[in-house]
């Protein structure tokens, strides 16, 4: 059973924003220079939070298969696999 057209709708009401700025993406799809949170995925995420706390906000810096990304707090270097779940920030 689908969800229904309330629950699709939920988070685009709520934040007032169209429902393509919360589309997921992978980390592969991103551009050097798009922001990003990560969302977790299974297995290791320890220390993640889940989905009801504040997230880390990355930037892609290349596609190199080692630190191709940045956390922009603490300037954190972090390696993504381009299979991780990121929804793209464009602010």
């Amino acid at each position: 059973m689908g969800a229904s057209e309330s629950a699709r709708t939920l988070k685009e009401r709520f934040v007032e924003k169209p429902a393509e700025l919360f589309e997921c993406l992978t980390f592969g799809e991103l551009e050097a220079g798009d922001k990003f949170i990560a969302l977790p995925i299974p297995g290791d995420n320890e220390g993640h939070g889940g989905f009801r706390i504040a997230h880390n906000v990355f930037v892609k810096i290349n596609s190199a298969p080692k630190q191709n990304a940045t956390e922009l707090k603490r300037g954190i270097l972090s390696t993504m696999s381009d299979l991780t779940p990121v929804i793209k920030l464009n602010a």
